[in-house]
């Protein structure tokens, strides 16, 4: 039954995203959204990693510096993030690089994707314009 749902804000935002970055930038963030979103806007996933998974994370298949190194190195605009996520809208608030590099910029309310209730996506972009040292934040 969940497959018949639709993300009816897809449209939306990956509009949003191809209006607000170019063919070399790139997205990050939550694995349940990200991929889908590089797919509908154009744009390809930062360090071309699409499984972003808590547990990738937890038990260290996955390196958060290593992590976030890659996707600075490789343009990322836009960090996605939804509730149950690595990239929860708290994380992404009270997070150290998000805080220095990044800035809230939009929240979409998805009313179909989820069962009895709304699911909210919010994106986060790069506010350094030009590369340092090869990287656009950290």
């Amino acid at each position: 039954w969940n497959k018949k749902r639709a993300l009816v804000t897809l449209p939306e935002m990956a509009e949003y995203i191809r209006a607000n970055s170019s063919d070399e930038d790139t997205i990050a963030g939550s694995s349940t959204v990200a991929p889908l979103l590089a797919l509908a806007s154009g744009r390809r996933l930062a360090g071309d990693e699409a499984d972003t998974n808590t547990k990738r994370f937890r038990t260290g298949v996955l390196n958060e510096a290593d992590y976030w190194d890659a996707i600075c190195r490789d343009r990322v605009r836009f960090i996605v993030s939804t509730s149950r996520s690595f990239f929860t809208p708290r994380r992404m608030k009270g997070h150290p690089i998000v805080q220095r590099w990044f800035r809230p910029v939009k929240r979409f309310d998805d009313p179909q994707i989820r069962h009895g209730g709304t699911y909210r996506i919010f994106l986060f972009e790069r506010t350094q314009e030009q590369a340092v040292d090869g990287r656009v934040c950290l």
